[in-house]
């Protein structure tokens, strides 16, 4: 038969007894607290986003390269240019584009011809690609540059800049083969050109478009009819 004796008050054995009470305070007190870090970890944890926005005028591959590998949607501005390679990356990883069918303010007052600029006569020269033709038109448009056929500065794409300027060069015509957006203003300034052949092979479509902007503006020094030609990198 078992007994249960108490342990006198003075006695050197340790304290055995078991504060239940005390024990599920602090139980509970433990779990509340992760609890509650827990419930707020997951309503602060945002979402993974799958959709962007993309407003810039030109989207290029290095645009691309810079995409989360979340994002399977990519809206469109309705003034952006998608460059061949990015098209090609955009393909191979699935991401769907989309173009916005309004047109804002800002992009029509983008689309307008910028007071004093000149008219620009676009032509392409070799083997240059329609969509490249048809996107320089766009940029260059979207920056505010006339386009007219009767104009009387013209500017080429060509894929063979140094034949072409040959070509081109004549009793009226001052021509200058651009390879490098800096030459622009430098040529400018000392031929003043009435004609100006841009090298594809080294102007991508943004060099492009900024590079007839720049022939564009409007000079204090007029076009020559000094019949030249001057190709960048001093070749001739």
């Amino acid at each position: 038969m078992s007994r249960i004796v108490a342990r006198p008050a003075d006695s050197a054995l340790p304290d055995t007894s078991i504060d239940i009470e005390a024990i599920v305070r602090r139980v509970l007190m433990q779990l509340r607290p992760e609890t509650a870090s827990g419930d707020a970890s997951a309503r602060s944890e945002p979402a993974v986003p799958t959709s962007l926005s993309f407003d810039a005028g030109v989207c290029s591959l290095e645009d691309i390269n810079t995409i989360d590998v979340s994002i399977k949607h990519l809206q469109l501005s309705s003034r952006t240019v998608v460059t061949p390679a990015a098209r090609d990356e955009l393909r191979r990883r699935g991401i769907v584009t989309e173009k916005s069918a309004a047109t804002s303010n800002s992009d029509r007052h983008r689309s307008k011809p910028q007071p004093g600029t000149r008219a620009i006569n676009l032509q392409c020269d070799g083997e240059v690609a329609e969509h490249l033709f048809a996107a320089v038109k766009k940029q260059v448009r979207t920056r505010g540059v006339r386009l007219c056929d009767r104009a009387s500065v013209e500017v080429i794409l060509s894929s063979r800049p140094a034949t072409t300027a040959h070509q081109r060069t004549g009793p009226d015509r001052c021509v200058v083969a651009i390879n490098r957006v800096d030459d622009v203003s430098r040529f400018i300034a000392e031929l003043s050109p009435n004609t100006f052949v841009l090298d594809i092979a080294h102007l991508h479509l943004v060099a492009i478009a900024t590079t007839i902007a720049s022939i564009a503006k409007p000079t204090s020094q007029a076009f020559t009819s000094i019949p030249r030609i001057t190709v960048a990198g001093g070749l001739s």
